[in-house]
């Protein structure tokens, strides 16, 4: 193990945000943004807009004030007629065979696999 002489450089910070704007861009970002937050992220979001006021200590998840993982909405199954996990019209419209289950884990240009790409495709984009 090496002794340093001198206090490592870490880089700066590229992009610091003032307070109000950091709260802003936490409640904007933070949760299960798609498709809709739950209760627990709704819990957490405003104990972050009270700025510390209505917050308390989670010793237990299960236990007030969470209650538990909270209530996950349902959705439309959409139709993925090869079983592969990308649903067919997302494979039609990215140029994959919506009948070809082994079409999800090639390799696409981007170095990433089909089912890949479109699991990111889900996650909103983060805004500047």
């Amino acid at each position: 193990m090496d002794i340093l002489t001198k206090a490592y450089a870490y880089p700066g910070p590229s992009n610091l945000l003032a307070p109000a704007n950091a709260v802003a861009w936490v409640v904007a970002n933070v949760g299960t943004v798609f498709p809709s937050r739950d209760s627990v992220d709704k819990k957490l979001i405003a104990e972050v807009q009270s700025y510390g006021k209505s917050g308390q200590l989670i010793s237990d998840e299960k236990a007030s004030p969470m209650n538990g993982p909270g209530f996950i909405a349902s959705g439309k199954k959409l139709t993925d007629t090869d079983g592969d996990g990308i649903p067919d019209a997302w494979e039609k419209a990215n140029g994959l065979n919506y009948q070809d289950a082994s079409d999800a884990m090639k390799i696409g240009s981007s170095g990433y696999a089909n089912i890949e790409l479109y699991l990111n495709s889900l996650v909103p984009k983060p805004s500047a």
